[in-house]
């Protein structure tokens, strides 16, 4: 009797949610074939992870074929990658144990290289990468492996990190990253958020949780930067609100948010971006990678230009549930988040350099590879070329160039022109 009513409640969500029984109960898979015809272009790359009890698998797939690759988990990756993530958000040249996470930093850093990454490259066909992480994998920087032993452990653009040779990418899935890129970007206008603080502590008493909203000296800076570049709607302090982005996010082509952010380890769902305190109710300025589900974004590009947006929990088949996989659930077709918690003034250069780049028509990870390379060269010599101020920015999904609203506009007009005179000209002719 039980399995009766289930079995029509199946048959009444199929007929009136058909988009909720898809979601929930459909699992479509893509073909290798439809991921080479369809979407890897020429030299690109698709390097899916999965990591099991004993062995490491990769899948390989380009215009050049499909290749499986079995790495044996004689080493300990788990912990490795933990060390050596580690090794970068507790970068501090005046801290006691700065030899030693140096050490960490670059032993490891070779070791992950040689084990995880160097024996597929004689698959990989050019070196644009679009890389599926799988459990720790997915904390991993791919772009600081170091692809040989530094001479000078403190010389640090000096080393040779895999972003010199290859331009990265990630997503989630090979199914997702299909889907993603089939979309059609219907936003219009683009809009960016930067928030001012009060400096105090928002306690957050159902969950006991404690966070404190310290004011951020570049994000207002950074976001006016980008509107100035791109153009459209700048809320600025007590302008950039939770509801001023729910009632305007959802209708943007380019979404920039400069912002706190705080990821949630034990309930992805919870992981969230902090907008303006209005008050001591959480419910005026958070929002939560639960919230996203709910709206309907038509986002070329979501900027989360705060720390720690794309972790979160792990969860085994799941992967991490974090604020980047909840803006592509809720419709974005890329996103550029962050790994780690990232420093304000630097993060706020490699953005500049980023929208520019976009603004020149690059694509999305060419453009955020050629910022962090500029950033790295124009900090030499410094500290601040560690991996820590520049690897934390990752994009994730639709790396195709951002369709320029103007420019589109102009090149209609102008064929238009094109029309109207070819037609008065063949009249002309004709009379």
């Amino acid at each position: 009797e039980k399995k009766r009513v289930y079995n029509k409640l199946q048959k009444e969500i199929v007929s009136l949610y058909p988009t909720y029984y898809k979601l929930r109960y459909e699992a479509p898979t893509v073909s290798i074939a439809d991921l080479q015809s369809d979407i890897l272009n020429e030299g690109e790359n698709l390097v899916s992870f999965f990591t099991g009890e004993d062995n490491l698998f990769v899948f390989v797939i380009n215009h050049r074929g499909a290749a499986f690759h079995r790495i044996a988990k004689d080493f300990p990756l788990e912990t490795w990658v933990e060390e050596f993530c580690n090794s970068i958000y507790h970068f501090n040249p005046g801290s006691e144990d700065y030899g030693l996470l140096i050490q960490k930093f670059n032993n490891i850093g070779n070791e992950i290289y040689n084990l995880v990454f160097k024996p597929i490259e004689p698959s990989l066909s050019g070196n644009k990468l679009i890389i599926i992480p799988s459990g720790i994998l997915g904390y991993l920087p791919f772009e600081a492996l170091l692809t040989a032993t530094p001479e000078n452990y403190t010389d640090f653009d000096g080393h040779a990190y895999l972003i010199q040779d290859y331009q990265v990418s990630y997503d989630y899935s090979a199914t997702q990253l299909y889907e993603t890129a089939s979309k059609t970007v219907s936003g219009k206008g683009n809009v960016q958020f930067a928030p001012s603080y009060k400096g105090d502590t928002l306690t957050l008493s159902r969950d006991s949780w404690s966070m404190v909203l310290n004011q951020l000296k570049y994000n207002r800076e950074e976001a006016t930067l980008v509107n100035k570049l791109i153009g459209g709607r700048l809320f600025l302090d007590s302008l950039a609100t939770r509801d001023a982005f729910i009632k305007f996010g959802p209708d943007a082509r380019l979404i920039h948010l400069a912002t706190h952010g705080k990821a949630n380890d034990e309930n992805g769902e919870f992981s969230y971006l902090a907008f303006y305190p209005i008050s001591n109710d959480q419910n005026d300025e958070l929002l939560f990678v639960k919230d996203l589900y709910n709206l309907q974004l038509k986002a070329d590009m979501v900027v989360l230009s705060a720390c720690e947006t794309g972790i979160g929990e792990y969860q085994r088949g799941e992967g991490i549930l974090s604020l980047a996989r909840g803006f592509l659930f809720a419709g974005a077709s890329s996103i550029v988040t962050t790994l780690w918690s990232i420093d304000d003034r630097a993060s706020s250069q490699i953005i500049e350099t980023f929208y520019s780049n976009l603004k020149a028509g690059q694509e999305k990870d060419e453009a955020l590879r050629n910022a962090k390379l500029t950033y790295l060269n124009r900090n030499k010599g410094s500290n601040r070329s560690h991996p820590l101020f520049w690897a934390a920015f990752v994009p994730v999904g639709k790396m195709e160039p951002i369709r320029q609203e103007g420019r589109h506009l102009w090149y209609w007009l102008a064929g238009a022109g094109l029309l109207i005179s070819g037609f008065f000209i063949y009249r002309r002719k004709k009379a």
